[in-house]
């Protein structure tokens, strides 16, 4: 049921749902909060750092989402957000302890 779930937030988020209706999904069903989702290139915590849902972040990271999860492009959502400029997905991954070590699988080999 917590895939069938999974994919039915997914499946609501592409609709460009309102944060306070995929909250309200979150609230009243289970889901994985480690789903990767490979259309987007990253995990549901990365896609609500990328659109600044940090009400939704919270929730997934509340949930057991991993705060240090690779993006498909190798980056950590942290390194992602730093790329984008998005200071307020910095802020708060950096608040929920974020590794700001944590280097590019390709770098320092």
């Amino acid at each position: 049921m917590e895939r069938k779930n999974t994919w039915k937030l997914v499946e609501i988020w592409n609709k460009e749902e309102s944060e306070y209706k995929i909250l309200m999904f979150l609230d009243r069903n289970e889901i994985d909060p480690n789903y990767y989702s490979r259309q987007q290139g990253c995990s549901l915590l990365g896609k609500s750092i990328r659109d600044k849902y940090f009400k939704v972040a919270k929730k997934l990271f509340e949930l057991g989402a991993d705060i240090n999860d690779r993006t498909y492009s190798g980056h950590t959502i942290l390194q992602e957000a730093i790329i984008c400029s998005n200071v307020e997905g910095v802020e708060f991954l950096l608040k929920h302890g974020a590794d700001k070590d944590k280097t590019h699988p390709s770098c320092c080999d």
